[in-house]
């Protein structure tokens, strides 16, 4: 198994572990270019909080890298990229480790985003309560 190992801020590890971030880039530099495009690839990306092994880890699928020029790429994190740089393309999250991953799941009635505790939003709780099927919108006698 081929491993590329990467260290982030918190901010970019988070957006990456609940999907919201997509893919990674670096300044497109000797060091980095001779980094990422070796010549027998890379199976997975091993993203640190930190450093150390106390740390957190996220292990995720390595897709494909290509350079390309910062105009061209849609930032929408609050990335500031500038000239040419590296785009690795993320795959899959395989595993984590020493993190706890973000407790809000979707709601079973309107899909909007809650505590784990719930199954549903008090919203679609009050419907049902009240006789309403939120998904069908169907009146229980």
């Amino acid at each position: 198994m081929r491993i590329l190992h990467l260290t982030l801020y918190r901010k970019w590890f988070d957006l990456i572990a609940s999907g919201e971030k997509v893919v990674e880039y670096r300044e497109d530099s000797d060091y980095w270019h001779k980094r990422i495009f070796n010549d027998d690839g890379w199976d997975e990306i091993h993203f640190r909080n930190g450093f150390g092994s106390h740390r957190p880890l996220m292990v995720v699928e390595f897709l494909f890298a290509f350079v390309t020029h910062s105009s061209l790429c849609a930032c929408a994190n609050g990335e500031e990229l500038s000239g040419r740089v590296i785009v690795i393309t993320l795959g899959n999250r395989v595993r984590f480790e020493n993190y706890e991953i973000d407790k809000r799941r979707m709601c079973g009635g309107c899909g909007a985003l809650i505590n784990e505790e719930n199954s549903l939003c008090d919203a679609c709780a009050k419907r049902i309560d009240a006789g309403v099927v939120p998904w069908s919108k169907e009146v229980h006698v």
